[in-house]
């Protein structure tokens, strides 16, 4: 998949093999792809795995189960919105739900949910 990748202060053009944009680390089953994410801080963390020569893939993605995105090179950025453009549709899994298109903005809204969390919690700055 190729894409356009724009935020304030970070711009980003290539095919990818893997996206992750979180407000938190950690996506299904525990894997940290997101390992600047802070659950208050405004910021989104965005995380790209450029694609990679094909011999390669099996390799990165190994890697990829294994580390996260951390024990991988990436492109990576830390934004209070993000928008992305692709020519052909790309799936993306929000928390779950499956959303495609061509064109997507994710925004972090700071603080609009009240939590309340362990002292010393470490999801939060």
């Amino acid at each position: 998949m190729h894409g356009r990748f724009s935020g304030p202060g970070f711009s980003w053009d290539g095919a990818f093999l893997v996206l992750a944009v979180g407000n938190g680390r950690q996506a299904g089953g525990g894997r940290r792809l997101c390992p600047e994410a802070m659950l208050d801080d405004g910021l989104l963390d965005v995380r790209l795995l450029p694609l990679v020569p094909r011999e390669d893939v099996p390799g990165a993605l190994r890697a990829l189960m294994r580390d996260g995105l951390e024990g991988i090179r990436v492109v990576g950025a830390r934004v209070p919105w993000l928008e992305i453009e692709t020519v052909e549709r790309l799936q993306i899994n929000l928390d779950g739900e499956p959303l495609e298109g061509t064109r997507f903005r994710f925004e972090a809204l700071s603080r609009r949910l009240p939590m309340r969390m362990p002292e010393g919690c470490p999801l939060v700055c």
